[in-house]
């Protein structure tokens, strides 16, 4: 193993243990890994093309159930299976011109999400874990909100994080255990996800008890948003075949007593038919629109090597 597809293995680590940040986060970061090895010095531009090819596997594989990863090193790597491109060094320069592509679409999804959002998210909100994108639509429509509601989002508590982020922000914010969101729910006017993948049926993989606040919200008639970059929508079609993650189960019990066998199952798949609306930088999608998404994705990534032709 080279030095190069070394340090991607450090970065696939690290994607692979964090639980601070979204999909959103780790799809920049994998970006941004892609990007550096396509500039990596004294390194002969076919072996950099080689190099790309095992990173991207390598990147896109590290969390299986963020397709964000697959549909951000698709794109970044698209240059590699372009017909007009002959030269090794013209496909690694187009690599790293696709990755700065790439981060410039991310940085300006959410601003653009905001303005889709905006009309919808006013009054009391109730939200589920951490989403950078959700944070930062709330953040810009705060002057219209009266009140966050935010879960605490067991095992990880990364609701804690968001509640102190809303905050900060000037807004007032009410903290809760995952349960108490049947209670709560009735009293707003949305729920606000985000989401880790959008599949082709238009279906939202998120952190773990998403599904459930959503049935619970539909039965309250409260509108569920979910706030997303279209780069999140992945090759994957129906919840029936979604990898959903699992942690470690000390996550949940550190020394669970004899019989008792803790599972720690980091995200679920909320049907489509729970969702009202999924809003990205484009604006509200359509199913139509997001079915073809997810087949040129799937298109991409299986020209790649990425998920598996069948």
């Amino acid at each position: 193993m080279g030095e190069e597809i070394a340090f991607i293995a450090e970065r696939v680590k690290e994607l692979q243990a964090d639980r601070e940040h979204g999909a959103s986060w780790l799809a920049r970061a994998a970006a941004v890994a892609l990007r550096d090895l396509a500039m990596a010095e004294g390194v002969a531009a076919d072996r950099l093309v080689d190099q790309l090819r095992v990173a991207g596997r390598m990147l896109a594989g590290a969390r299986p159930s963020m397709a964000a990863l697959v549909a951000t090193v698709s794109q970044v790597l698209a240059p590699l299976t372009r017909a007009d491109l002959h030269d090794t060094r013209a496909i690694v320069a187009a690599v790293r011109q696709e990755a700065d592509i790439v981060l410039a679409s991310w940085e300006e999804a959410a601003t653009k999400i905001a303005e889709h959002a905006r009309p919808l998210l006013q009054g009391r909100l109730l939200t589920h874990s951490s989403s950078a994108t959700v944070l930062r639509v709330l953040q810009s429509c705060r002057e219209q909100l009266e009140q966050v509601i935010v879960t605490e989002a067991r095992p990880g508590y990364e609701g804690r994080a968001t509640a102190a982020r809303l905050a900060g922000m000037g807004i007032p914010v009410t903290l809760i255990t995952d349960a108490q969101a049947g209670i709560f729910l009735p009293g707003c006017s949305a729920l606000v996800l985000g989401a880790d993948s959008i599949l082709g049926s238009g279906a939202v993989i998120n952190k773990v008890g998403s599904a459930l606040f959503a049935r619970a919200a539909r039965a309250s008639r409260v509108p569920c948003y979910v706030l997303s970059e279209t780069f999140k929508i992945g090759p994957g079609a129906r919840c029936a075949g979604a990898q959903l993650e699992e942690m470690a189960p000390d996550e949940v019990l550190a020394e669970p007593p004899p019989g008792v066998t803790p599972r720690n199952i980091y995200f679920d798949c909320l049907p489509g038919s729970l969702v009202t609306c999924i809003i990205t930088e484009r604006g509200p999608l359509s199913r139509s629109t997001i079915a073809s998404q997810s087949r040129l994705v799937r298109q991409r990534a299986r020209k790649l090597g990425l998920i598996a032709a069948t």
